[in-house]
C-alpha cells in the first residue's frame, strides 16, 4: 500500500482517491521489491537480537522512510515557489492518515531490507587465496583505455578551463579582463593542473600535450589506487563483492571521469585513498596491533590532497581522525601517538597553506556564497512566501547580501546558482555580465569589513528566522537536498557529473584561453557519439542505474550502521561517520542530485560493505 501513496502536485483534499496510484509498470517493480525485502529477511535476518539491537534497527527503519516519505511530499509541486506539498504532512486529517500509512509501509520495507542484507553479508565466505593485485590493475588499465580513447586528449569542464585561465593569467580581449588567482576552485589543485599542462605543452609542443598530460597524470595515479580498492574489496568482501567492484571502477563511469579534466578527477581518487586507508588503520586498531608506518604516512597524504581539493574534505579528515583517536583510546593506546602526529601533519600542512602560502601568492579568497547556499535558499522562500514576518530593519540586512527585487526569478529549490550569484563577493564569474560588474566594482573580488559586517548580519537574521520559522527552513532543506535522500525520487540525468558533452564552451567566449582555437578531440565526433551511446546503454540497465542514484550513499551508509549494530559493534561502528560525513558534503551543494556531488559517497560504498563483512568474520572467527 505504501508504495502506491502519491503526492499530486495540484493538492488533493477532497479528492482523497488521487492520494492512491500505480504508474503503468511499476505494479510489478514494486511487488517484487517489497517480496524480495521480505523473503530476504525471513531467509537471512538474525533472530538472536537484544533489544537494544532490534530497536535501532527500527529506529534506523523509521528515520529513512520518514525522510523518503517527507521528501516526496515536499516536491509534490516543485512550479510554485510555495512547497504545496507540505499540506500532506500537515493539513486534512485524511491527508496526514494517507502519508502516515505511508512512513509505517516504508518502515517495514527498510527493516526487512536492513536485517535481511545484514544476515545475507554474514552468510558470504571469504576466499582461502587472496587475488593478485597486478592481473587487477592491467585489467583495469585496459578497461579505462577501451572507454575513454574516443576522448582524447581530454574533455576540459567548465571548472577545468576556469582553473586554466587563473593560473595562465589568460586575459579575454572581448572583455577586457584579465583572469586573476583565486581560491574559488583550491589554489592547490589549480597550481597542479597547471604545472601538468605547462609541462606537456612543452613535451608535446601544443595546447593538446597539456590536456594530455593532465589526462595521463589522472590515469597514472588513480589506476594503482582503484585497484587496490578492488583487491581489498576481494580480500575483504569476498568474489561477489570483488567483481562487483571491479565492474563499478573498471565500467564507463569511472573511466570516463578519468579523461575529464577537472579537480573532482583526482579528488575522487583522494577520496577511495583516505578511506581505504582509514579502513585498514582501523582493521589493525581493532585486532589491537600497530599499523605499519607507511599506513600513517598515506593517511596523512591522503588526507591532506583531500582537502586541498576540496576544502570541506577537511571537515571529513577532522572527523576521522578524531574517531580513530576514540577507538585507539578504547582499543589500543599505542596507536594513539602516530594517529595524533598524523592528525598535526595534515592539520598544519592546511593551515600553512591557507594562511601563509595562499596570501603570499596574492590568491583571493573564494565566495563565502558558495556555502551559504541552503541558508540564502532558505532565506528566500521566507521572503518570497511570508515576508510579513521579516522587520523592515532586517528585510534591509537581507538585501545587502541578496537583493530582495531578484529573488522571485533567480529562485530555484534545486539550484542555488542563480541565487549564489547575487551575493557581494562574486569569485564564480558565471557569465560576462559577472564579469563586467566585477570591473565596475558592482561586485567585490574579496570580502571588505563592511560586506563581513554585511555577512554576520545576514547570518544574525537567517539564526531568527530559524526560530521563527523552524519547520519551513527544515522543509526547505529537505526539498533542496531530495534527490540525495530519497532513492525513489527520479535524478534529471545521471551523467551530469561527467561532462562529457563536447562543443559546449564554444559560445562561452569569456572562458577561452588564448589556445582555444588550437584545442580538439583527436578521434571524429562519430566515435564520441558511439561511445556516449554504449555507456548511456550501461548506465540504463536496472541494476546499475538503481546502484548509482544519488540516494544510494544515504541509504547504503545508514544500513552500514544498522548491520555493525547488528553485529554487536560496540564503538568499531564509529568509523562509518566519516564516510556519512562525506555524503553530508553533496547536501551543501547548490544543486540537487548532481552525480560529481554523490560520487564521492558512490565510491565509498564497496571499501565499506567490504569491512563491514570482513569485521563479522573476524568477530565470528574471535568466539
Amino acid at each position: 500500500m505504501a508504495t502506491t501513496v502519491v503526492f499530486p502536485a495540484g493538492y488533493a483534499t477532497t479528492q482523497i482517491g488521487q492520494r492512491f496510484d500505480e504508474p503503468n509498470g511499476m505494479g510489478l517493480f514494486n511487488f517484487l521489491m517489497v517480496f524480495g525485502a521480505f523473503v530476504l529477511q525471513k531467509k537471512f535476518a538474525t533472530r538472536d537480537l537484544n533489544r537494544w539491537q532490534l530497536g535501532g534497527t527500527w529506529l534506523a527503519g523509521v528515520f529513512v522512510a520518514a525522510i523518503v516519505v517527507v521528501t516526496k511530499a515536499l516536491v509534490a509541486d516543485e512550479t510554485q515557489v510555495k512547497m504545496m506539498g507540505a499540506g500532506y504532512l500537515i493539513g486534512t486529517p485524511a491527508n496526514m492518515l494517507i502519508t502516515l500509512l505511508a512512513i509505517v509501509g516504508y518502515t517495514l520495507l527498510f527493516v526487512a531490507f536492513f536485517r535481511g542484507l545484514a544476515g545475507l553479508l554474514a552468510k558470504i565466505n571469504l576466499p582461502a587465496k587472496r587475488v593478485a593485485y597486478w592481473p587487477i590493475l592491467l585489467a583495469m588499465v585496459v578497461f579505462w583505455l577501451l572507454w575513454t580513447v574516443p576522448y582524447f586528449p581530454g574533455v576540459v569542464t567548465w571548472d577545468g578551463f576556469r582553473q586554466l585561465l587563473e593560473v595562465q593569467h589568460q586575459r579575454i580581449p572581448a572583455l577586457d579582463f584579465t583572469y586573476y588567482p583565486t581560491n574559488h576552485h583550491p589554489w592547490f589543485s589549480t597550481l597542479i593542473f597547471g604545472g601538468l599542462f605547462s609541462l606537456g605543452r612543452t613535451v608535446f609542443g601544443d595546447a593538446n600535450g597539456g590536456v594530455m598530460m593532465i589526462v595521463i597524470a589522472q590515469m597514472i595515479i588513480g589506476a594503482p589506487i582503484y585497484a587496490l580498492a578492488t583487491k581489498y574489496a576481494f580480500d575483504r568482501g569476498g568474489r561477489i563483492l570483488g567483481w562487483s567492484t571491479f565492474a563499478f571502477f573498471a565500467g564507463p563511469i569511472i573511466a570516463m571521469n578519468q579523461q575529464v579534466v577537472d579537480k573532482g578527477t583526482f579528488y575522487f581518487t583522494w577520496v577511495i585513498a583516505f578511506f581505504l586507508v582509514l579502513l585498514l588503520i582501523t582493521e589493525k586498531i581493532g585486532q589491537r596491533t600497530m599499523p605499519a608506518w607507511w599506513l600513517f604516512v598515506a593517511y596523512a597524504v591522503a588526507g591532506f590532497l583531500l582537502g586541498m581539493f576540496r576544502k570541506d574534505g577537511s571537515y571529513v579528515v577532522i572527523l576521522a581522525s578524531l574517531i580513530l583517536l576514540v577507538l585507539s583510546f578504547i582499543k589500543f593506546r599505542r596507536g594513539l601517538v602516530p594517529v595524533a602526529v598524523a592528525t598535526v601533519v595534515i592539520l598544519g600542512g592546511n593551515a600553512i597553506w591557507n594562511n601563509v602560502a595562499i596570501p603570499a601568492m596574492h590568491v583571493q579568497p573564494g565566495s563565502a556564497g558558495e556555502a551559504l547556499t541552503i541558508p540564502m535558499r532558505q532565506m528566500a522562500y521566507v521572503v518570497l512566501t511570508d515576508e510579513a514576518s521579516i522587520s523592515k530593519s532586517d528585510l534591509k540586512k537581507i538585501d545587502k547580501i541578496m537583493p530582495i527585487k531578484h529573488l522571485k526569478d533567480r529562485y530555484d529549490i534545486n539550484q542555488g546558482d542563480n541565487l549564489k550569484s547575487t551575493f557581494p563577493v562574486n569569485s564564480f564569474l558565471r557569465g560576462s555580465a559577472e564579469i563586467e560588474f566585477v570591473k565596475e566594482g558592482v561586485y567585490k573580488k574579496a570580502p571588505t569589513p563592511k560586506i563581513e559586517k554585511e555577512i554576520s548580519d545576514f547570518m544574525g537574521v537567517w539564526r531568527k528566522m530559524l526560530l521563527q520559522h523552524p519547520i519551513t527552513f527544515v522543509e526547505v532543506y529537505l526539498q533542496a537536498s531530495s534527490r540525495y535522500l530519497n532513492p525513489f525520487e527520479e535524478t534529471d540525468d545521471k551523467s551530469d557529473g561527467l561532462m562529457l558533452g563536447w562543443g559546449y564552451m564554444d559560445d562561452a567566449y569569456m572562458m577561452h584561453p588564448d589556445w582555444y582555437k588550437d584545442y580538439h578531440m583527436y578521434l571524429s565526433e562519430k566515435d564520441r557519439e558511439n561511445d556516449n551511446a554504449a555507456m548511456w546503454i550501461y548506465m540504463r540497465f536496472p541494476l546499475v542505474e538503481m546502484f548509482i542514484h544519488t540516494a544510494m550513499p544515504f541509504l547504503m551508509l545508514i544500513f552500514g550502521v544498522v548491520a555493525m549494530r547488528l553485529y554487536k559493534s560496540k564503538t568499531t561502528w564509529l568509523i562509518l561517520l566519516p564516510g556519512l560525513a562525506l555524503f553530508m558534503t553533496a547536501k551543501l551543494a547548490p544543486v540537487n542530485g548532481n552525480m560529481r556531488y554523490a560520487m564521492p559517497g558512490l565510491l565509498i560504498i564497496p571499501l565499506y560493505m567490504s569491512f563491514i563483512i570482513y569485521y563479522k568474520h573476524q568477530r565470528d572467527a574471535a568466539k
